[in-house]
């Protein structure tokens, strides 16, 4: 078993050829399970030429120890969570290859301006990615430009949460409370 959880960080500036900022990887003989969470986060300006951008779950299927192909599994949840100005391989943001029996749930997030209006992908063995409240349209954040992704007053985002997925992270990035009224 893999557990591997982020709560109010900020990934910036990464670079990588063959792997996405947040790799989870796992079957065969190394890990059998998969869990995760990235909760209030926060992804700008990383790439990846041959991988998504910020999250890949990938699944390998070969175990070394009794030459047997062994499908893991995986649920990663993605929560309140912004990805804005990343380059992946195919504009590709979130990805999972090798998806029987993996899912990554992104709910209550912003994925916006990552060069491609498909920024998820699953390469259709079973598993997937799925999205709930998840805004895909201009947010309109303060001060892209100089890397303030807060929300202005006006912003579609704004209430636009389902409040059961908040707790127990009812803050911001910026130690404010996420609900107001």
């Amino acid at each position: 078993f893999c557990y591997i959880d982020f709560a109010s960080c900020i990934f910036r500036n990464n670079y990588s050829v063959t792997n996405a900022t947040v790799l989870y990887h796992g079957g065969g003989y190394y890990q059998q399970y998969n869990r995760g969470s990235q909760i209030n986060c926060l992804f700008y300006n990383n790439t990846s030429v041959n991988a998504a951008s910020a999250i890949q779950c990938i699944n390998s299927t070969y175990d070394p120890l009794n030459n047997a192909n062994v499908w893991a599994a995986a649920r990663i949840n993605v929560v309140n969570s912004t990805f804005t100005e990343n380059t992946g391989f195919n504009s590709k943001v979130i990805k999972v290859t090798l998806g029987d029996n993996i899912a990554i749930f992104v709910r209550n997030s912003i994925v916006y301006n990552n060069g491609s209006t498909s920024p998820f992908e699953s390469d259709g063995f079973g598993g997937g990615v799925g999205t709930q409240n998840t805004i895909t349209t201009n947010p309109l954040f303060i001060d892209a430009p100089n890397d303030n992704f807060r929300l202005s007053c006006n912003s579609i985002a704004r209430d636009a949460g389902n409040n059961p997925y908040i707790s127990p992270y009812t803050t911001d990035l910026d130690g404010l409370t996420r609900i107001n009224n």
